[in-house]
């Protein structure tokens, strides 16, 4: 995987870089941020970080984190599909998949992120 930044240069921004990243360590390492937009977009003070923790964005009670991947139009439905393939193989229980923004250095990015019930 690789994601697309931004480099900004004495205030202007002034180049747009490719960077290789794990898209599995990238999503283990991300700071979870603490709101979520289902339509989209970031929302205002998204710069303020995690200090306004809800518990929207905690893991869900009695699951446990498994796996992200970058938003993509078909994100979701891999998301889903990998969730039901660990049903039928019997490796847990139960699934949950959402968006959710995470920050890997200074740029946020949309994640379906997988929790499993085991």
């Amino acid at each position: 995987m690789r994601i697309r930044t931004w480099v900004a240069v004495g205030g202007a921004v002034s180049a747009l870089l490719t960077v290789p990243v794990s898209a599995t360590a990238a999503a283990a390492e991300a700071e979870v941020f603490t709101w979520s937009t289902p339509a989209g977009g970031l929302p205002p003070g998204s710069d303020r970080g995690t200090e306004q923790a809800t518990s929207e964005q905690s893991v869900p009670l009695g699951y446990v984190y498994e796996a992200a991947w970058l938003s993509t139009p078909d994100a979701k439905a891999y998301c889903e599909s990998q969730g039901m393939k660990g049903i039928a193989e019997g490796r847990w229980a139960a699934h949950i998949c959402r968006e959710e923004y995470r920050r890997l250095t200074d740029i946020p990015l949309r994640f379906h992120v997988l929790y499993v019930k085991k």
